[in-house]
C-alpha cells in the first residue's frame, strides 16, 4: 500500500502594507510539504591572506525565496446558498484573484427576486425580474432546471424593460418557472495589481515553522483531468523569510472539496457558441506573471514592494484522435468552457472566450490511443455587452467559484 502524503498546515492573510505581517491569518489551507527555496545575498570578501582559507562573506537580502504550495481544490460552501445569501471568498477564490487580477462579486437571487424566471425563457435567453443589477455581465449563472441544474456564461445583459440576459453558449436546458439563481464568484484575467500575503507553515510532526512576509503568487497550475479532482500548485516569490515556533494551527478548511470531474457530478466541456461537448483526455491550466520587485534603501530586506508586469494563461489539453487529426494551426478562436459540479456554492467553471491555438503538435500516446496535445493561450475577446455592468465584461480568461 502506497503511503500517505504527507501534509502540513498553512494560515493565510491579506497584507495592508507589503513585507509588513499581517493581523488577521484569516484563511487555511491543509497542503502537501511544500517546496521551498531559500533566498539570501551573500558577497565575498577577496582580500589578502596568507593561507588557504576564505573570509568572512557580508550577508545581504533574504528577499526572492519561494513557496510552492498544492492542494486540492475548495468551493464556498458545503450548503446551496439561500434567503438571498452568497458565502464569503476562500483561499482559493482569494488566490485566483491575486494571479489574475480581477474579481466579481458572487450573490443569490431567490424566486422572489428572479420571479419572472423561465416564463419566457429558453436555453440562450435568462428572463428574471427586479434582480437585474444583480445579474453582471461576464459571470457563470446556474438556475435550476426542469430535473436539473442548468449553467452557462451571461454575455449580453440587457438593462431595458424586459430584464434578460443572453448566455455565450446554451445552457444544457431553460431554466424552470420561478428558478433561484446563483451568479458565481468570478475571477478574471486583468492588469490589476495582486494583493501580497503573509504565510505561515507549520508541518504536521513539529511546532517549528516557517513564517513568508510579502509573500505574492504569480504561478499556478491547475490539473483537472476526467474524472479526477481539482487541484492547484501555486508559487509565491517572498520579500522575507523567518524561521516560527510555537503550537500548530489545528483547524481544517471548512470548505469542500470540488466533487470528481464526471458528468454523474456536474463535469461538462464545450468549446464553441453552440456548446458542442468535446472530449478531453486531460486538461491543465497555467497561470503565469512576470514579478518585478521595486528595490529601496528603505525596505528591510531591500524590496518595497512588487509589480506583476505580464500574466500569460494556457490551457493544454489532450485529445484522442477518434476523428482524424489536427493538421494545420487553426485560424479562429475557440470558446472553450470546463464545469464540475451540480450544487450552487460548490462548482467550478472556467472560461476562455477566445481561446487560439498557436502550435501544432505530433501525435503522442495516451493509454494505447492516438492522441495529440492541444495547447491554446487566452486571446482578446470582444463578444461581451453589458449594458447592466459587469467588470468581467470582455475579459480573456476567467475561474468562476459558484
Amino acid at each position: 500500500m502506497a503511503s500517505p502524503t504527507r501534509l502540513g498546515t498553512l494560515e493565510m492573510g491579506i497584507e495592508s502594507t507589503f513585507g509588513t505581517e499581517t493581523g488577521s491569518y484569516a484563511y487555511t489551507l491543509e497542503t502537501e510539504v511544500p517546496g521551498i527555496t531559500f533566498a539570501q545575498e551573500i558577497f565575498e570578501r577577496d582580500a589578502i591572506k596568507n593561507n588557504f582559507h576564505s573570509l568572512q562573506p557580508s550577508i545581504g537580502s533574504r528577499a526572492g525565496a519561494e513557496i510552492t504550495l498544492k492542494f486540492p481544490m475548495h468551493g464556498l460552501s458545503s450548503t446551496i446558498p439561500t434567503g438571498g445569501s452568497w458565502p464569503s471568498s476562500n483561499a482559493d477564490s482569494v488566490l485566483m484573484k491575486a494571479l489574475l487580477g480581477g474579481v466579481q462579486a458572487g450573490a443569490h437571487l431567490t424566486g422572489a427576486d428572479a420571479e419572472d424566471t423561465a416564463l419566457t425563457s429558453t436555453a440562450s435567453t435568462l428572463y428574471f425580474g427586479p434582480g437585474l443589477s444583480n445579474v453582471p455581465c461576464g459571470s457563470m449563472v446556474t438556475c435550476t432546471g426542469a430535473s436539473a441544474k442548468v449553467t452557462s456564461w451571461t454575455s449580453i445583459t440587457d438593462g431595458t424593460v424586459d430584464n434578460n440576459a443572453t448566455m455565450l453558449f446554451p445552457m444544457e436546458g431553460a431554466p424552470a418557472d420561478g428558478s433561484d439563481i446563483w451568479i458565481a464568484e468570478t475571477c478574471f484575467l486583468s492588469t490589476a495589481q495582486p494583493d501580497s500575503f503573509s504565510l505561515r507553515f507549520k508541518p504536521n510532526d513539529t511546532n517549528l515553522g516557517l513564517q513568508f512576509l510579502g509573500a505574492v503568487p504569480y504561478k499556478a497550475t491547475i490539473t483537472l483531468d476526467p474524472g479526477g479532482v481539482a487541484t492547484m500548485d501555486v508559487t509565491f516569490w517572498c520579500g522575507d523569510v523567518e524561521a516560527t515556533s510555537g503550537a500548530m494551527a489545528t483547524s481544517q478548511p471548512s470548505a469542500p472539496i470540488f466533487p470528481a470531474a464526471v458528468r454523474n457530478q456536474g463535469a461538462r466541456a464545450t468549446e464553441d457558441a453552440s456548446g458542442t461537448e468535446i472530449d478531453l483526455a486531460s486538461l491543465t491550466i497555467n497561470i503565469e506573471g512576470t514579478v518585478t520587485p521595486i528595490v529601496s534603501h528603505n525596505a528591510a530586506e531591500k524590496v518595497k514592494s512588487v509589480l506583476v508586469t505580464d500574466r500569460v494563461v494556457t490551457m493544454e489539453t489532450a485529445i484522442v484522435a477518434e476523428t482524424g487529426w489536427t493538421l494545420t494551426v487553426p485560424t479562429s478562436g475557440k470558446i472553450m468552457a470546463i464545469r464540475i459540479g451540480t450544487t450552487p456554492g460548490s462548482m467550478l467553471g472556467i472560461l476562455m472566450p477566445s481561446a487560439h491555438e498557436y502550435e501544432l503538435t505530433s501525435p503522442s500516446d495516451t493509454d494505447g490511443l492516438w492522441s495529440q496535445t492541444r495547447t491554446f493561450k487566452a486571446g482578446r475577446f470582444t463578444g461581451d455587452s453589458a449594458a447592466s455592468g459587469g467588470d468581467a465584461t470582455d475579459t480573456p480568461f476567467r475561474i468562476a467559484f459558484g
